[in-house]
């Protein structure tokens, strides 16, 4: 059995090839003090890819490059993916628009794809930091836009063990 999620990391590269784990969620360090370990990268820098350290000591690779957020209960991360982020061999998106998010297990498998049930969204654009109803007390919260170009506004639930979106009818000034 796989533990639960203690940090997930990045791995950057700077231009001499050196490398730094930026943890960006999970551990007790604020983010400033976690994002000065790529101070000593040479720019221009890259994402080499993101990993899971297991409560366990396991480390996991995931199969894409972008950020993945802590389910409240860490046994996965949610990831959000813009359009061109993570690609089929042949350049189109593993998760397209409106349904590029998913949410990961532990182990790195995938646990399903978020889908949009609202016919108004055009894309999932960022995780929502702020807080939702109380009735979607231990949800993570997305952002969505309506439009290719809209400001994400609109706050969705997401269940971490159901893969529709769910309507807060919350709007969020961005």
């Amino acid at each position: 059995m796989t533990g639960r999620i203690a940090k997930v990391v990045l791995m950057k590269a700077g231009a001499d090839g050196s490398l730094a784990r930026w943890v960006i969620d999970g551990g007790d360090e604020p983010a400033d003090v976690r994002a000065r370990v790529l101070e000593g990268l040479r720019r221009p820098t890259r994402t080499v890819r993101t990993e899971l350290d297991l409560d366990d000591g396991q480390v996991v690779r995931l199969p894409f490059k972008d950020f993945a957020y802590l389910l409240p209960d860490r046994s996965g991360v949610l990831a959000i993916f813009m359009h061109g982020s993570y690609t089929h061999p042949d350049g189109s998106d593993v998760f397209p628009y409106p349904n590029n998010a998913a949410i990961f297990n532990a182990d790195g498998s995938l646990r399903f794809q978020l889908k949009v049930v609202d016919p108004r969204v055009h894309h999932i654009d960022c995780l929502h930091g702020g807080t939702l109803p109380e009735k979607f007390e231990g949800m993570l919260g997305v952002l969505v836009a309506y439009s290719e170009n809209d400001t994400p506004a609109w706050a969705y639930a997401v269940n971490s063990e159901h893969p529709d979106l769910i309507d807060a009818m919350q709007w969020v000034r961005y």
